[in-house]
């Protein structure tokens, strides 16, 4: 579990205190708090949205062909170091596929672009 650190919440200690406590509460904060609120404050902008709405079409899809093309839809061996060798294998079979996808369409454009200079 992440270190925690308290928030300096005086004014909110001494307003609220517990009903069932003489002492009044903590309210602590993990390590990540402060990249939470960057990140929030961020995509606070339109901008930032739109990006973020470009997510499902790019990243998703990677998933879904890993689920429904390749069949990964749970782990076959047991073991977070054995898990973890299949999913390297499976994700370096999605970049292959990509890799000669993307080696597929520069030998079709090449050919294209021989055959209208002639060489």
């Amino acid at each position: 579990m992440p270190a925690r650190r308290a928030a300096p919440i005086d004014n909110f200690q001494k307003n609220f205190p517990s009903p069932k406590s003489k002492h009044s509460r903590t309210i602590t904060r993990d390590e990540f708090e402060e990249a939470r609120e960057w990140t929030a404050a961020r995509m606070a902008g339109e901008s930032a949205r739109e990006v973020y709405n470009q997510r499902p079409r790019i990243a998703e899809t990677t998933f879904g062909n890993l689920k429904l093309i390749m069949g990964l839809r749970q782990f076959l061996l047991r073991g977070l170091e054995k898990v973890k060798t299949e999913w390297s294998w499976a994700a370096t079979a999605f970049n292959l596929g990509k890799l000669v996808r993307e080696i597929v369409r520069l030998r079709a454009e090449f050919s294209k672009l021989s055959a209208t200079t002639g060489g």
